[in-house]
């Protein structure tokens, strides 16, 4: 998996950034965050994840497709095939915590 690139972002109207100014992700972070996350339905998406209000993205080769991708602090994450379109959800929670104190805000 390589990554191209990584932006930052932060919802700067946000009342509280929750500490979103330290956090930070390398390009081996988001291979560790896509090795150690699962996959999940939209539906648990939606009832499970946590949106901070700062997030990276990026875009990555994977088996030869390109992907755009984008992970919460706090564990949520998207990738997104540029060939066809189709979302995955992700979501690390627990285990995000030992691969990746960073990005959880540990």
């Amino acid at each position: 998996m390589d990554t191209e690139g990584i932006q930052r972002h932060e919802d700067s109207g946000a009342a509280d950034t929750l500490g979103c100014e330290t956090l930070s992700l390398t390009p081996k972070d988001v291979a560790t965050y896509f090795s150690t996350a699962h996959e999940v339905s939209a539906a648990t998406f939606h009832a499970e994840s946590i949106i901070l209000p700062c997030s990276f993205s990026g875009t990555l080769m994977k088996g030869g497709a390109k992907y755009a991708w984008r992970i919460h602090a706090a564990g949520a994450g998207y990738l997104t095939a540029e060939a066809t379109g189709q979302t995955q959800r992700f979501l690390c929670q627990a285990a995000c915590e030992k691969a990746l104190p960073a990005l959880m805000g540990q």
